[in-house]
């Protein structure tokens, strides 16, 4: 029997069994109160505003439920280097979200919870804490998305774009998923053209 899963309902039910199993790592809706882990651990944000991504949007009753801001997102997180965000935390190993959120300062953890927040108010989606393997062999934790749209699931990385146009034309990193190996660590496989050096992994 194969390893790798490429029905939409399996790879949605493969995900739902991983939101039972590892919480932490898989979620599939996010609550007010609810707790999201940063990285490979220690440290967690409260989600305390559901509907903070709405404060991206000019006109947010205008935007069809589980339409994701995806260039709001870049242009209102930012950080100057790697891991400013741990600043925050200080000594706390809990913060609310919104504290990084209105400082503007995120990674691929506090944009993937945006995109979570949006997408979820009108599509099946998942956040992600995961690996992230690029071509130059660099290997680490990152989280991203994978959002259901006309029952098909896409991976989304709002931390790093297919590519920025020179006139800032931003190319989100939007790919659709073929399938999930199951014994290659939840490998996500995805369709050549928009491999782009980067493997990403649910485990």
């Amino acid at each position: 029997m194969s390893n790798i899963i490429t029905k939409p309902e399996d790879i949605k039910s493969c995900l739902e069994e991983l939101v039972k199993e590892s919480p932490e790592d898989v979620t599939k809706y996010l609550n007010r109160g609810d707790k999201v882990r940063k990285g490979s651990g220690g440290i967690y944000y409260i989600i305390d505003d559901p509907e903070i991504y709405k404060k991206l949007l000019k006109n947010p009753d205008e935007v069809p439920p589980g339409a994701v801001p995806y260039r709001a997102i870049h242009d209102k997180l930012n950080v100057e280097y790697e891991g400013e965000t741990r600043r925050l935390f200080k000594d706390n190993k809990v913060i609310n979200f919104s504290e990084a959120f209105n400082k503007g300062m995120g990674e691929c953890c506090e944009k993937a919870i945006l995109v979570q927040l949006a997408a979820q108010k009108g599509r099946l989606s998942f956040f992600i804490n995961g690996i992230l393997e690029r071509i130059d062999k660099t290997t680490g934790y990152h989280s991203f998305n994978i959002v259901f749209k006309d029952e098909k699931p896409y991976l989304v990385d709002a931390q790093i774009p297919l590519k920025i146009e020179e006139n800032e034309v931003i190319i989100p990193y939007i790919t659709p998923v073929k399938g999930i190996d199951i014994e290659d660590y939840g490998r996500i496989i995805l369709p050549e053209e928009w491999n782009d050096g980067r493997k990403y992994f649910l485990k």
